[in-house]
């Protein structure tokens, strides 16, 4: 397992990669790591707290969620009515005309449109799957991106240090 020396900022700014997003919720997490974090362990931190990868994952449960409600039917309605009601004494006796409805109503949607709009939301809540993984593995890549960018540096700094009696006139 490699370790790398790294300065508390500095692991906060190698973790959060290019999410800005991330600055905040590993900010507070930064002050906890006094010790050195493995390379494993930066990828771990930045998946863990990557809020792009959290969207598309609730979408997912959303779309997941849709497609089971697209299946059923639609809710029945409850309808009430009355008609030719008498305004002047509200006596349902008064005219012979009078009439008092109640109905339940339940809409059947035509072919298989239910059958499809599952489909259709089940292949969205594929989609945001994909795009949750997809995002998991730019999380890793620009971290190890970070990784390697602060690890060049940091060797730099050394050869720079070792050598600076070179550069002194």
């Amino acid at each position: 397992m490699s370790y790398l020396k790294i300065p508390v900022l500095t692991g906060m700014v190698l973790v959060s990669g290019l999410f800005p997003g991330l600055i905040h919720s590993v900010y507070a997490e930064s002050y906890i790591l006094s010790t050195p974090i493995s390379l494993q362990e930066a990828e771990r931190i930045a998946v863990e707290k990557d809020p792009l990868k959290a969207k598309h994952l609730e979408m997912e449960k959303a779309f997941t969620n849709e497609s089971v409600a697209a299946k059923s039917l639609p809710n029945p309605k409850l309808n009430f009515g009355v008609n030719n009601f008498p305004t002047d004494t509200y006596s349902r006796t008064q005219s012979p005309m009078t009439q008092i409805k109640v109905g339940i109503e339940q809409p059947f949607p035509r072919g298989k449109t239910r059958r499809l709009r599952s489909a259709h939301k089940k292949i969205l809540a594929q989609r945001q799957r994909t795009l949750s993984n997809n995002q998991q593995r730019v999380a890793v890549r620009e971290t190890r991106k970070n990784w390697l960018d602060l690890y060049y540096w940091q060797r730099a700094q050394v050869i720079v240090l070792k050598n600076l009696k070179l550069f002194k006139l």
